[in-house]
Order: C-alpha cells, then sequence, then structure tokens
C-alpha cells in the first residue's frame, strides 16, 4: 500500500491515533470535547462517557473546576488558563500554536496529582464547522527531575557562597608592606572556592612567615 493511500485510509488513521503516546482530543468552538483517543483516557484516567461533551477543564479534571465548584470558563482563574486561552485563540484567529507547558493540579482517581503538560494546538475545519484539535505530551517526570536537578544546584550554589565568604573572611590581605618588602596577592579560584590557600604571619625577630 503506498503512503497516498495510507494518509487517506480511514483505518489506518484512526489506529494511528489511537496508538501513539500523546493524548489527542478534538474541541467544538464551545471549547467541549468531541473526540478522544486511547492515551487521553490514560493520561487522565478517565473513559469516554467522562470526558466527551463535557467541557475541556471539566474533563480533564481541572483543580480549579473542583476548587472554585465552577464549570471550565466560569471560576475567577479561567481568563489566565493557558490552555484554554490557547484554544480559544486557535479557534478566533485560525493560527496554530506549538510547545507550550501547562503546570497544573488535576483531580485524578479522587487524588490531587501535579502535571507538566506539554501540548500544542492546531486549528480544523470540521463539516463546517472551527474546531481545535489538542495534542498533549505528559512531561511530568521529565520535568519534575529537571526541576530537581535544578534545586540540588540551587542549594549546592548556595552552600558555595557561604563557603566562599568564609574563606575570604580566614585569608589574609592581598596586600601586606613593611620595611623589608611589599607583597600583593592575585587570588582568583576556578569557582567560588578553592582548595589552594595562602597565609602570611609575623614571627619573632621581625621575621615574615609566608606559605
Amino acid at each position: 500500500m503506498k503512503i497516498k493511500e495510507l494518509k487517506e485510509s480511514n483505518d489506518f488513521l484512526n489506529k494511528l491515533l489511537e496508538n501513539i503516546a500523546s493524548a489527542v482530543f478534538l474541541t467544538d468552538n464551545s471549547i467541549r470535547i468531541k473526540q478522544i483517543n486511547k492515551s487521553c483516557q490514560i493520561i487522565f484516567h478517565k473513559d469516554e462517557s467522562q470526558m466527551l461533551n463535557q467541557l475541556c477543564g471539566d474533563a480533564m479534571g481541572c483543580i480549579n473546576v473542583t476548587k472554585y465548584k465552577k464549570d471550565c470558563g466560569e471560576t475567577p482563574v479561567c481568563n489566565s488558563c493557558k490552555l484554554r486561552q490557547g484554544i480559544l485563540k486557535v479557534l478566533n484567529k485560525n493560527q496554530g500554536i506549538e510547545n507550550q507547558i501547562l503546570e497544573r493540579h488535576f483531580i485524578i482517581s479522587d487524588e490531587k496529582i501535579n502535571k507538566y503538560l506539554e501540548y500544542s494546538i492546531e486549528p480544523l475545519e470540521y463539516m463546517g464547522e472551527n474546531m481545535a484539535i489538542v495534542i498533549i505530551h505528559d512531561i511530568t517526570q521529565l520535568e519534575s527531575q529537571k526541576r530537581a536537578i535544578i534545586k540540588i544546584n540551587d542549594e549546592m550554589n548556595n552552600e558555595l557562597d557561604i563557603a566562599k565568604r568564609v574563606q575570604e573572611k580566614i585569608l589574609p590581605p592581598k596586600k601586606y608592606e613593611n620595611n623589608n618588602f611589599l607583597m600583593e596577592v592575585f587570588y582568583r579560584p576556578f569557582m567560588k572556592i578553592s582548595g589552594d590557600f595562602y597565609y602570611l604571619t609575623k614571627l619573632e625577630d621581625d621575621k615574615e612567615f609566608i606559605f
């Protein structure tokens, strides 16, 4: 079978849609979900009957729907929801949106779960109606690991800053002068602190000890 024939095969496209790891759903101009794939059900732990013909946030289990006890689009924070505003933009301006990140708590199987979702939205005209197709990648594990690394790095840098201030206090002045000589030191660690150090002290009989 040729590629062109595959593209024109509804059966092939349906199988392709059902076997990709990304969640895919189709919304109408009222942002009600009209079609979903299997991955969409897996990511949000809901079956078709719980998602089809539901408003986007209601179907996905958006925390704000539960928190404010209002439907998607009616809560005080819906106007700042990037996903909702992105769908509206695609529907109204017929322009796609790619690779946006949404961090949100969702109610999944009666549990409050924080997820990181990467999504793209494309306009689609079907049977004379403007619709939006939303493709979502669940990047929660990857993003959580990345943020954990950033947090560890920030903590390490804070500790290095403290160590740097301590080290700077115990080092002698960078410039020392007496009747016999003048000493100046250029000291620049490779990172914030260094394992190498210098010290100068005065001994008896006006002798200087440097190491």
